[in-house]
């Protein structure tokens, strides 16, 4: 899976949340949260289109 381009300013973001949690201002279960809030989205898949791409790879 690729993932999308990020921002300099959500890579800044992303590095302060992970400093506070260094720091112990911000808990392990809210940092999780914020890491998953910047997960692209993922499109289902049907079983037709699972099988084309399996024979591309």
């Amino acid at each position: 899976m690729m993932r999308k381009t990020k921002s300099a300013i959500h890579e800044a973001v992303h590095k302060t949340a992970k400093g506070l949690h260094a720091a112990g201002v911000m808990e392990l279960v809210t940092l999780r949260e914020f890491d998953r809030l910047c997960l692209p989205s993922v499109e289902p898949l049907s079983t037709s289109k699972i099988r084309k791409n399996r024979r591309i790879a």
